[in-house]
């Protein structure tokens, strides 16, 4: 999404996790731990989503800054940036759980705390959007680079974002984007996939 963003040219490489494409020597050679994304620029080698679009922005030659010009703005992009993490954590840890528990062995007590983090944390970012169409301003940063693909997972997870209006208007405003339309997962397209976080 940052290489569209920026309009740099790249070749893609899809592994797949089934086949454990992901554990294959050659990919452990350019990542230790066999997790994607990874990012090779002639010689140089980057893993972590993180690291990889601050290179991207500092590093690769493009006419297109996700860093805004306004200092204050600069600064909530990376602020945005980096706590996007936090988004993940909350969502990982009920689609963790719902998928490694038996339905008859869910304990509701768990799941209503889990889940009550997962609401108060997509709240919070709901308020981010209080004042601009994008996290750090009025157009697309390191921020949205970073926090989108993991609200769009959420969403494709079965996440009701109907009842967040300013979240959902701007999924739907990052969704119309050819930078997202042309990194969409190819299977997120041809498959709903698998609903866990559907009525929770």
């Amino acid at each position: 999404l940052c290489l569209e963003e920026k309009q740099i040219a790249y070749r893609s490489v899809m592994l797949s996790f089934e086949k454990q494409q992901h554990k294959t020597a050659q990919v452990l050679s350019l990542n230790p731990r066999g997790m994607v994304p990874i990012l090779v620029d002639r010689d140089t080698v980057l893993y972590e989503s993180l690291g990889i679009i601050q290179y991207v922005e500092t590093e690769l030659e493009s006419s297109v800054s996700l860093l805004p010009a306004n200092r204050r703005q600069r600064a909530r992009a990376l602020v945005r940036m980096n706590e996007a993490n936090n988004v993940s954590a909350v969502v990982g840890e009920v689609v963790y759980y719902l998928r490694r528990t038996a339905p008859d062995q869910i304990n509701e007590d768990y799941l209503r705390v889990k889940s009550e983090a997962l609401y108060k944390e997509i709240a919070l970012w709901e308020s981010y959007l209080d004042a601009s169409d994008f996290l750090a301003g009025d157009s697309v940063s390191l921020a949205d680079v970073s926090f989108f693909p993991t609200i769009a997972y959420t969403v494709r997870l079965g996440f009701d974002l109907t009842k967040y209006p300013r979240l959902n208007a701007y999924y739907q405003r990052m969704v119309a984007r050819p930078g997202v339309q042309n990194s969409w997962p190819p299977h997120w397209l041809t498959s709903d996939g698998a609903k866990p976080l559907k009525g929770l």
